[in-house]
């Protein structure tokens, strides 16, 4: 099971990577609706 640490660092990293993912993805879509 999951420490309470581990858990949090885990949720931290997953709220930091989401813009993250968000942001790649709309970049990408506007480069295929310029082409």
């Amino acid at each position: 099971s999951l420490h309470i640490g581990e858990y949090e660092s885990i949720k931290k990293d997953a709220v930091d990577l989401y813009p993250f993912l968000r942001d790649a993805y709309e970049q990408r879509r506007e480069k295929l609706i310029e082409e």
